[in-house]
């Protein structure tokens, strides 16, 4: 038979490199969605493993293929490099209760493909390392480089990640890309629903927790989650540099069957200690639907991160924030982040939400958001930590609850040099603040901060614009602010000193 060429092996071939194309049909496959097809896609592994030639596209055709668990107990293992797997639409379906690790993995290659194929699981996993789709992982070797994950159909998997990479220890990874995919989750596919250190995910990316090993140069776009079913869309850990995650859609994260308090997160950025953080991250253009607890959670340091112009709507019903925070995006130990131009629709606790990290400078910019229909807009804490340098401006907050924008501490931690700026909050609850900065002790310490060209406005009884609770020697201003209707107080500052309230003009 002559084997089928696609156009990735024409352009190998014609770029002087040696090419095998493998077909499943020349060792036996069937596909015909009944027929056990795990003896000829084992013969067509090994086929793909022993090739001599440089460069290696192994095509599926069209076809329903069976992978028996109880027969292939550790999935399908590429040990070489530059492997393509080419689907052309073709199904893999996972038959039988057995575990396999994953369908595919590969441990220490470089330039794996996997591109227009269909992975249908089997609803099995008992561990961390089983129970995927696709691994891309480097124990073994020093380095490696390439993995792509293209144009793939993935339904009914339980795996913690069904798409996972990882560098492990002293050893370096580069250039993973994971696009144009459709997730389906299903009924039982968390394998830990009521438990928060166990995640489920459509795609898992971990940086080594080896200091000075890194995962760079990772890109997750144009991905489609239904993630009802499971917890999170998108997840990246610990050491990765250069992170884009992009015009993902995300749906319904946790909606069914997660507890609340579990790490419901539609997208999760999370370092495991401060001393393994990433850098350069940039989380853009996502789309996220009906997330149980958060959308974009971003936990411990991540230098250099920006968080722009998603659209997050109608978080809840998870509200259970006095460990854990909720809502559209929480920073949690923030440092040199952005969150700029985000829209956030219906949050049931806080639309944005940070605190302090364990550094001298936060170096926070919130700006041009628009928000509505949260519970408290934007709330800034140091909770731990000082915190520094923070900027909260330009952000509209429609329809807000409790509080428009809240600083708030704790006993001992001091924040100074933040700027509120030129926001406009429209309040609709009774008794409800427009700006407040706020400590339940009075070690809490305020330094230079500048309540500026704000424009507030009443919706209900008992507001007030701008309160300042329990302060001393604060050296802060309050000036050039419009509030707009009734107030029971514009400008509060009872238990405070060192604030001066100049230059604020009350409209009826």
């Amino acid at each position: 038979m002559t084997p089928l060429r696609t156009a990735e092996a024409i352009a190998a071939l014609s770029e002087g490199g040696t090419l095998d194309v493998i077909h499943i049909k020349d060792y036996g496959g069937v596909g015909d969605g009944s027929t056990d097809d795990t003896t000829a896609l084992l013969a067509w592994l090994a086929a793909i493993n022993a090739s001599t030639a440089y460069n290696v596209t192994a095509v599926l055709g069209s076809g329903d293929y069976q992978l028996a668990s109880g027969t292939a107990t550790s999935g399908l293992i590429i040990t070489r490099d530059n492997v393509t797997i080419d689907g052309t639409g073709a199904s893999i379906t996972v038959t039988g209760t057995g575990v396999i690790p994953a369908v595919f993995q590969t441990d220490g290659q470089s330039n794996i493909t996997y591109r227009n194929i269909r992975f249908m699981g089997n609803r099995q996993a008992n561990a961390f390392a089983n129970g995927a789709a696709i691994w891309f992982v480097n124990y073994t070797v020093g380095s490696c480089s390439g993995f792509l994950v293209e144009q793939c159909y993935f339904e009914n998997f339980k795996g913690d990640y069904w798409v996972f990479s990882e560098n492990y220890e002293a050893r370096a990874m580069s250039n993973i890309v994971i696009r144009d995919n459709i997730a389906v989750s299903k009924t039982g596919n968390a394998r830990g629903p009521a438990v928060i250190t166990i995640s489920s995910s459509f795609c898992g990316v971990f940086g080594s927790g080896d200091s000075g090993y890194l995962l760079t140069e990772v890109l997750i776009e144009n991905n489609v989650v239904y993630a009802d079913y499971i917890k999170s869309g998108v997840i990246v850990q610990n050491q990765v540099y250069n992170f884009t995650i992009k015009n993902n859609t995300i749906w319904n994260a946790g909606q069914q069957g997660i507890s609340n308090d579990c790490g419901a997160y539609a997208i999760l950025i999370y370092a495991n200690a401060p001393f393994f953080n990433g850098k350069y991250g940039r989380t853009t253009g996502n789309k996220i639907h009906s997330p149980r607890s958060i959308g974009i959670y971003q936990a411990n340091i991540w230098p250099g991160s920006i968080i722009n112009d998603n659209l997050i709507v109608s978080q809840g019903p998870d509200t259970l924030n006095g460990t854990l925070p909720k809502g559209g995006i929480c920073l949690n130990g923030s440092y040199e982040t952005t969150v700029i131009g985000n829209t956030i629709v219906n949050t049931t606790v806080d639309a944005i939400w940070c605190n302090t990290a364990p550094t001298t400078n936060t170096c926070l910019n919130i700006a041009n958001n628009t928000i509505r229909g949260a519970d408290r807009g934007i709330v800034f804490e140091s909770a731990t930590y000082n915190g520094s340098n923070i900027v909260v401006q330009d952000n509209i907050i429609q329809d807000a609850g409790t509080k428009g924008i809240i600083c708030r501490s704790y006993a001992g931690a001091t924040t100074n040099d933040i700027t509120v700026r030129n926001n406009q909050i429209w309040l609709a609850a009774a008794s409800s603040v427009g700006i407040e900065f706020d400590s339940p002790t009075s070690t809490y310490q305020l330094f230079y901060c500048n309540v500026q060209g704000n424009t507030i406005r009443s919706g209900a009884a008992s507001i007030i614009g701008i309160k300042f609770n329990g302060f001393t020697n604060t050296g802060s201003f309050i000036t050039q602010n419009r509030f707009c209707r009734t107030f029971s107080a514009t400008v509060q500052t009872t238990g405070s000193t060192g604030i001066t309230a100049s230059d604020n003009l009350n409209q009826l």
